[in-house]
């Protein structure tokens, strides 16, 4: 394993992931499928809690998704996780519903790579 998370900025790579987890692409497959079963619900809590103007379960919900997330990468979509769960703990509500909006867009990119990817060859030949 590395020492840090895989890496990805402008989009997720499977091999990196697949590298990161010591070449298992069996596992890395299930984590995308867990993944995706499970991201549609913890977004669907974000707008919820927005929508509530509930700030502190706001920061829990995207302390959850970033745990998520953080199985992939540690930029994109988990950068803005953390910064919502800071700006969830600095009371910035308006900044907040922005941050929302961006992590959304960010997990769906994700998610439509994720698919291509199940839907691909497997990456690795051994």
């Amino acid at each position: 394993m590395h020492d840090g998370h895989p890496s990805v900025t402008a989009a997720w790579s499977p091999a990196s992931t697949i590298e990161y987890f010591g070449g298992d692409e069996g596992l890395v497959r299930e984590l995308i499928a867990l993944f995706l079963k499970s991201s549609p619900r913890l977004l669907d809590t974000l707008r919820a809690r927005l929508r509530d103007d509930d700030l502190p379960a706001l920061g829990k919900a995207a302390h959850a998704l970033k745990g998520s997330i953080s199985n992939f990468t540690a930029d994109g979509p988990a950068r803005t996780a953390l910064e919502l769960e800071r700006l969830c703990s600095l009371g910035r509500r308006d900044a907040a519903a922005a941050a929302v909006e961006q992590l959304e867009q960010e997990v769906t990119r994700l998610t439509a790579a994720m698919r291509a990817f199940e839907r691909g060859a497997p990456t690795c030949a051994s």
